[in-house]
């Protein structure tokens, strides 16, 4: 039962992560042209005026700290949130977990770790850890 509840979480999580990929993409000649055509390729530089440049000066710093948070999360805490939302009344988080708890027989190891809770309601949530040290 264990098993199967270990392969449950690991093709849910797989399905999380993989939603992104099944997005719609509208197919068109431009489309294809664009991609396989050498010639649709402007390969200059178009340089910003001084408005656009002025608009866009430090855009960059949120990313940056953005960034930096995220590292020294994954430092200290040895964890980072990969997907998370909502499906009707459930929630979901799936992240990355440092070796934090431990796993009969193979000890404390890294591990995926999906959460999911029902929004209100006390008590009903639920965590599956996969650990990951040997994939």
């Amino acid at each position: 039962m264990k098993k199967l509840s270990v392969l449950f979480i690991g093709a849910v999580m797989a399905l999380f992560l993989s939603v992104p990929s099944f997005a719609a993409v509208e197919s068109s000649q431009a489309n294809m042209n664009y991609a396989f055509n050498t010639n649709a390729f402007n390969t200059s530089p178009a340089s910003l005026s001084s408005q656009e440049m002025i608009s866009t000066e430090g855009e960059w710093v949120p990313l940056a700290l953005t960034a930096i948070r995220f590292g020294y999360m994954t430092y200290r805490y040895g964890s980072f949130a990969i997907a998370s939302g909502r499906i009707g009344s459930w929630a979901y988080k799936a992240a990355y977990h440092g070796p934090h708890h431990t796993f009969r027989g193979i000890g404390r190891q890294p591990h995926l770790q999906l959460n999911t809770w029902r929004n209100g309601v006390s008590g009903s949530g639920r965590s599956w850890r996969l650990p990951t040290r040997y994939w």
